[in-house]
C-alpha cells in the first residue's frame, strides 16, 4: 500500500532520431523516487495512444509488466497523422 500519494508522471517524449514514417519510438524517464512513487516500487509502465480519433488504444503493460522506458509503434503509423500518448505507472 502506497505511504504517500504519488506524484504525476513526466509525459512521454518522442526520439525523432529513431521515428520515421511508419514508426514512432517514443521513451519516458523512470519514476523512482518515494515521493515520485508514493514509497512502493513501480512494477510496470502502460503506455497508450490516440489516433486522433478520441479513443486511447492500450499498446503495453495492461496484458504483462513491461519495465523498459521505451516503446516503438511499428503499426497503423501514417506519415502526416496525428498522434497523442498517455503514460501510467502501475505499483
Amino acid at each position: 500500500m502506497a505511504q504517500t500519494e504519488p506524484t504525476f508522471m513526466n509525459a512521454p517524449q518522442m526520439d525523432e532520431s529513431k521515428t520515421t514514417d511508419v514508426s514512432i519510438r517514443v521513451y519516458w524517464q523512470p519514476i523512482t523516487s518515494e515521493l515520485e512513487t508514493g514509497s512502493v516500487p513501480v512494477t510496470s509502465y502502460s503506455l497508450e495512444w490516440d489516433q486522433a480519433t478520441g479513443d486511447w488504444v492500450a499498446l503495453i503493460g495492461y496484458e504483462s509488466d513491461y519495465q523498459l522506458l521505451e516503446y516503438t509503434v511499428n503499426q497503423n503509423v501514417v506519415s502526416g497523422n496525428r498522434f497523442m500518448f498517455r503514460l501510467r505507472a502501475k505499483n
